[in-house]
């Protein structure tokens, strides 16, 4: 997250950019009413081209986390007019001429607090910038589309965000939304997260991700809380084309264990696969890991076919052993003797496309360190 004014020092060049001593971070500090100054104000992000593997990732949605006074409703020495964060806007070119797309999860005009995420390409060789600018009193309307910070291989992207009330609506143009089941809202390692005990809790989905015979990538944050079952499902979904079902699950035994995933024939055992390597979930417990399966057909039962990551990190796949047929469509609890005792965050689920290596590294570290990720930059007036 960015945190604090310093951090808008980080890399700053003499002339064309504020630091700390600067007229506006200055004026800002000492209570200077932000009227003031030049509206609106333009600024800059900053991604380092070190957090971002070895080659290039096209619209990638980069996690913006922000709580700093500068972004703040004007009412509370920020620069922000809108209550809702409308008047953020942000760009590809130093010109703000190409607008980017960009989806606001959470936005707090007291303390300009936010989580956004911004579809960009991100470049490996030399830093990425993203342009935008702060404070525009004619704006009353978001001036993105929040579905469109996401690609179209996207097929369900669940920010299971913060609040009284947990939420399973899906960010994407499909509107796979969730139906909930008793888990409770939960700290999230982003924002909010999904809590889930391993007898009852789940959530159920109508709609069909993935295809027979296209790539695929399913990633998501989970907490272990305790290991209560062998064998504790994560994920069951369908596929079109087939009436097998693609699942993942989690186990204690050495024969599947850590992860084991595949499709789930309509008859019992067929070969799945698992990572081999991985650490293992008893040191998962207590602790935030990213997990990234991806593969080049979900209906396949080849572990080359396979990948699987954790934190960044690949490991490579062997056939485990059989599993029995599952016909549901859920995280969670999979209605038999299974479920996850477990916090879920962040979870993505695309169809057509196996995301890169580069792309998860980049993408873990984005999510796991915002604030070492990218920086901003407050551009001179």
């Amino acid at each position: 997250m960015f945190n604090g004014l310093s951090q808008l020092k980080k890399g700053l060049s003499k002339g064309a950019i504020h630091g700390l001593n600067g007229g506006l971070m200055q004026g800002l500090n000492s209570g200077l009413n932000p009227r003031t100054k030049k509206i609106p104000t333009p600024f800059r992000i900053v991604i380092d081209k070190s957090k971002c593997g070895s080659s290039n990732s096209t619209d990638f949605p980069v996690l913006f986390s922000f709580s700093d006074r500068f972004f703040a409703n004007i009412a509370y020495g920020g620069r922000m007019f809108n209550r809702n964060g409308y008047d953020i806007l942000f760009y590809s070119d130093a010109a703000m001429s190409v607008p980017l797309s960009w989806e606001i999860e959470y936005y707090d005009a007291t303390t300009g607090t936010g989580i956004i995420w911004i579809k960009t390409n991100i470049t490996y060789q030399v830093d990425t910038y993203i342009y935008g600018k702060i404070g525009v009193p004619s704006i009353n309307t978001f001036q993105s589309v929040a579905t469109s910070a996401w690609d179209s291989n996207y097929k369900r992207v669940l920010h299971l965000p913060n609040g009284t009330t947990l939420s399973a609506n899906d960010s994407t143009s499909n509107a796979d939304n969730g139906t909930i089941t008793t888990p409770v809202v939960a700290a999230g390692q982003i924002d909010g997260g999904a809590l889930f005990n391993s007898t009852t809790d789940y959530i159920s989905f109508t709609g069909t991700p993935l295809t027979t015979g296209q790539p695929f990538s399913l990633s998501w944050w989970e907490k272990v809380t305790a290991n209560t079952n062998a064998f504790p499902s994560r994920f069951c979904m369908p596929m079109s084309g087939s009436s097998d079902r693609f699942f993942v699950l989690a186990s204690t035994n050495a024969t599947y264990s850590p992860y084991s995933f595949g499709p789930s024939p309509s008859i019992s055992g067929l070969v799945i696969v698992r990572p081999t390597g991985s650490p293992a979930i008893s040191t998962n417990i207590g602790t935030w890991r990213k997990i990234l399966i991806t593969g080049t057909d979900p209906s396949s039962r080849t572990a080359a076919n396979y990948k699987f990551y954790q934190d960044g990190i690949s490991y490579s796949t062997v056939a485990a052993g059989g599993v029995s047929a599952l016909t549901i469509n859920r995280i969670g609890y999979d209605g038999a003797d299974n479920g996850s005792d477990c916090t879920f965050d962040e979870v993505r689920i695309s169809n057509g496309v196996q995301r890169s290596a580069d792309w998860e590294l980049t993408e873990y570290n984005n999510q796991s360190s915002p604030s070492t990720f990218c920086s901003v930059q407050v551009i001179n007036n």
